[in-house]
Parts: structure tokens; sequence; C-alpha cells
């Protein structure tokens, strides 16, 4: 998928954490880091549909993660569309 077809990977993320204690500046950048590292961590053609509920099911390292910031990663990933792969998602958050 072009990623100029893919939201805004800045834009999805502050709406995940709105009214949350990620809104803020010191939790915030963490997160999106970390949802940064996961994503270039997943095989390439790993499709956003799946992974949100893996993640909200706590597979992996996210097992002893804080439930509420798992539950705002898969939040962000069931924003984009179902055909968006980590590749895809990758280079659009090359630039934030």
């Amino acid at each position: 998928m072009p990623v100029s077809d893919i939201p805004n990977p800045i834009d999805v993320l502050t709406d995940a954490v709105q009214d949350t204690c990620f809104d803020h500046p010191d939790r915030f950048d963490p997160l999106k880091r970390d949802i940064r590292q996961l994503v270039r961590s997943l095989a390439p053609t790993v499709k956003m549909s799946g992974l949100a509920q893996t993640v909200r099911d706590g597979v992996y390292f996210m097992k002893s993660m804080n439930p509420r910031r798992r539950d705002i990663i898969a939040d962000f990933f069931a924003a984009f569309p179902d055909d968006v792969t980590a590749a895809d998602l990758a280079k659009a958050m090359e630039c934030i």
C-alpha cells in the first residue's frame, strides 16, 4: 500500500492516547518509540488486522506490560486499514 494512503501514524497515536495518562510528552514519546521498535521487529508481511488482537491478547513480551498501555498499542494498530503491513507502517513511521 502506498504510504500516502496510510493514515498519519502520529495522528492515529494522538487519537489513541487522548484523555489517558499517555497524553503527555513524557509518556507519549516512549510509547511512540516502543511502537516503532515493535513494528520494525515484525515480519514485513504481518497485517495490522491480526496484529491488534495479538497485542491485545498479551502475546510475547507484552504479557508483562501494563494492560492500558497494551490496549492503546492495540487500538493504534486497529486504526489502520486491514491490508496495511508492518513494512508499510514502518515506512510511514520513518518520518515521525
